[in-house]
């Protein structure tokens, strides 16, 4: 992982919080070096809850729409567990309600491949693996891939503007490069050169992408369409010297006016690095930042920032004017390793939430995208846990394919059925579990 030292962990007690207090908004927490949790801190009651174990080796967690996403880098001395687990913010707001561990989806990738950074279009997973030297698309549908962008020099940080990522190509110290990736048909747009070890990226309001350097801060204006594979005349914009050498980067935006400022610091605390902003237009330094302790985790918030610290495990919630929250800074008991904004406040559930999530009787829910083109979602819940089966069957009965079949746990499941090899039609999908059965229709277009 990318803090190679290992930290002692002690593992604490949490106050427990009522169903409908994960009901707000607040922020994914990965709290640790070893022995790793996933927490949700609630912004409203500022009250910690564990949401998942995550083992070792997390240190990047991502929230892309509905969907949760945990980079897991793998063991540094066998390579193993390089992975990315997803899942969505109704499951872990539903583990969280039946105190039981969140179900996650994985994303396996070759060992000591280190994912470092992920970013998602869509079902497009974009993940940079620094050990492969390179930056891989992915199908979250059926985990195939869609693009492979190789040769790179330990790829790390990915941001998007829209149109394009861009992948900071750092070599650990020797990388001069950013990838721009044409979003257009996941396509490698064009390489520009840079002097100096890029390690992170953000993208404005404007699209402009902000590259974060070695000792400087490089700006980068939208690339343009007919520029040509490791063109060089994509020219930087504005060149910021910067004290020492941070690792973190994240954009504050004001809610009042939509002005943005860049924030850098130093993620690990390796330097001592101050906490620097500078405006996003024409990079005037900020003179209001705060002297707050060095090793952030930045997260952009609605509202303003979010930073979490490595060093000092101090949490602090501020506004665009650099203001802390009412009880702002709270202290964690481990370091803040990853950190994310987290709106749970869809999930809005009565105080009994905890009972009304397991059913009185097996539920079949309708499936999503219905009709579908090759592939659809199909989510069922258990009054109580044994064997499982959910099958599909034609007009005529027959029985086409059969999605699970084995021993589910009480709550809450969702499956993906993959129509490869069938004909457009009507089909239906039938669930079978505690001597009942559940139907739901499907329509599958070619």
């Amino acid at each position: 992982m990318r803090f190679l030292g290992l930290l002692a962990a002690l593992l604490f007690s949490l106050t427990s919080l009522s169903s409908a207090q994960l009901n707000d908004p607040g922020f994914l927490v990965i709290s640790g070096f070893s022995n790793q949790e996933l927490l949700f801190h609630s912004q409203e009651i500022q009250q910690t809850q564990h949401v998942s174990d995550l083992g070792t080796t997390a240190n990047v967690v991502r929230v892309f729409g509905e969907r949760v996403f945990v980079v897991h880098s793998g063991d540094f001395m066998t390579g193993e567990g390089a992975e990315v687990w997803y899942t969505t913010m109704q499951e872990l707001s539903d583990a969280v309600l039946e105190t039981r561990e969140p179900n996650w989806t994985v994303l396996p990738f070759p060992d000591f491949s280190n994912p470092w950074d992920i970013h998602v279009e869509e079902n497009t997973a974009f993940v940079s693996l620094t050990g492969s030297g390179s930056v891989e698309a992915v199908d979250l549908w059926n985990h195939d891939p869609v693009h492979s962008f190789t040769g790179l020099d330990s790829p790390q940080g990915l941001a998007c503007n829209g149109d394009w990522i861009a992948a900071a190509e750092s070599g650990f110290g020797s990388g001069t490069w950013v990838n721009f990736i044409n979003m257009d048909d996941y396509t490698e747009l064009v390489r520009m050169g840079t002097p100096r070890n890029p390690v992170a990226v953000t993208a404005d309001n404007t699209g402009r992408f902000h590259v974060l350097c070695s000792g400087a801060s490089w700006t980068f204006p939208p690339a343009p369409a007919h520029l040509k594979r490791y063109s060089s005349s994509l020219a930087v914009e504005e060149t910021i010297e910067l004290t020492d050498y941070p690792g973190a980067i994240a954009m504050l935006t004001d809610p009042d006016n939509g002005e943005q400022r860049v924030v850098v610091g130093d993620e690990y605390a390796v330097s001592g690095q101050p906490l620097q902003a500078f405006d996003a237009m024409d990079y005037t330094p900020d003179e209001t930042v705060p002297d707050w302790s060095t090793g952030w985790t930045l997260a952009p918030t609605p509202t303003g920032l979010a930073l979490g610290s490595t060093t000092t495990y101090g949490l602090i919630l501020c506004d665009s004017d650099w203001q802390p929250y009412e009880g702002y800074p709270v202290t964690m008991t481990e370091a803040v390793v990853g950190l994310a904004y987290a709106d749970f406040s869809d999930f809005v559930v009565p105080d009994d939430a905890s009972i009304a999530a397991i059913p009185s009787s097996i539920v079949l829910e309708p499936a999503y995208p219905n009709p579908f083109n090759s592939s659809s979602r199909l989510a069922f819940r258990l009054p109580i846990g044994g064997m499982t089966r959910l099958t599909i069957h034609n007009l005529t009965g027959r029985r086409v394919a059969t999605i699970v079949q084995g021993d589910f746990h009480a709550g809450r499941h969702e499956v993906t059925f993959q129509a490869a090899g069938l004909a457009s039609g009507r089909y239906f999908a039938v669930l079978y579990a505690g001597g009942s059965r559940e139907v739901t229709p499907l329509t599958l277009v070619r």
